[in-house]
């Protein structure tokens, strides 16, 4: 039985990671073009970095205890968000490049490799397995599918309608996060949840 969802607990930390990935990659694609290359690159980082810590906090508080695990130090969860972090900046700016120089269906082919490898090593960090568990789990394809899709139907409809474009990168990211979400969250054992 899949755990359910508490809105509060569960959901809203997932609405603040997609509502700053999504403000942070409409922002940086609009502001590459603009030529406002430092800006663009500062909206990338504030929007990943809103993502990763809202997802942090809810591990840190939320998932650990339920699942029993012990948080390390607050200072090694700092430098693995920024190294995760790092590597996604650098993952969308390779996807951009490889996209607009050979093609959409090569740059979201790329992305998905790319993100599919990082979902699988923070769901392997987070879960304190093997990142190959993860590489191989139908979930995290799906939700890197949905990521790298998003990204490709994103950019495919951006000189068409930037809205259209958008509208298609939330529903991609949407998807990926609640996907996420519930591979994240701790199951409950029967016995436990009628303890509660």
């Amino acid at each position: 039985m899949p755990p359910t969802l508490d809105f509060r607990r569960d959901i809203i930390p997932f609405l603040i990671a997609t509502i700053g990935e999504f403000v942070a990659l409409v922002l940086w694609l609009q502001w590459l073009d603009a030529g406002a290359v430092a800006a663009a690159h500062a909206a990338l980082w504030i929007g990943f970095a809103v993502e990763r810590i809202a997802v942090a906090v809810w591990i840190r508080y939320v998932y650990a205890p339920a699942a029993g695990v012990t948080s390390g130090p607050i200072w090694t969860t700092g430098i693995f968000l920024f190294l995760i972090t790092l590597a996604e900046v650098g993952i969308w700016d390779v996807w951009l490049s490889v996209s607009r120089s050979s093609g959409l269906l090569a740059g979201g082919a790329l992305l998905f490799v790319l993100i599919h490898a990082l979902h699988s090593l923070e769901m392997g960090a987070v879960k304190s397995r093997s990142p190959l568990v993860y590489a191989r789990n139908a979930r995290t394809l799906t939700f890197s599918v949905m990521e790298a899709l998003g990204g490709a139907g994103w950019l495919w409809l951006y000189s068409i309608g930037p809205v259209l474009g958008a509208a298609v990168l939330l529903a991609g990211l949407s998807i990926e996060h609640l996907v996420q979400g519930r591979l994240l969250k701790p199951q409950v054992s029967p016995a436990k949840a009628t303890a509660h």
